[in-house]
């Protein structure tokens, strides 16, 4: 499903859908109404990385975290809480000790 076919099937621009989709307070509350009953009859959700190209934000969290470290699973339930909180994801890593990895993605 695509903002485009949402349109069609809503009878609007593309443009109104996205307005209604970004939440723009402008919208006609009738006009964003019978929108939302299209997204929500299919199954419609926004593509992330589409708009993460568009905006130059990713909205993801990175954690490089020692995975053996005792405190490892409060700072993860700690770090998810703050995600959902700020409608970001994570990205996690494990912290890898070999001094070539690390030197080659700094780029040295």
């Amino acid at each position: 499903m695509t903002l485009q076919e949402i349109a069609r099937r809503s009878n609007v621009s593309i443009a109104t859908v996205s307005r209604i989709i970004n939440r723009i307070p402008t919208v006609n509350r009738a006009l964003s109404r019978r929108v939302q009953k299209v997204i929500e009859r299919e199954g419609y959700y926004p593509n992330t990385q589409a708009r993460a190209l568009v905006s130059g934000r990713s909205r993801l969290f990175g954690l490089i975290a020692e995975l053996t470290d005792p405190g490892f699973p409060d700072i993860v339930q700690t770090f998810g809480k703050l995600a959902i909180q700020h409608n970001y994801g994570i990205l996690l890593s494990p912290m890898i000790e070999d001094p070539v990895c690390w030197s080659r993605r700094l780029g040295r």
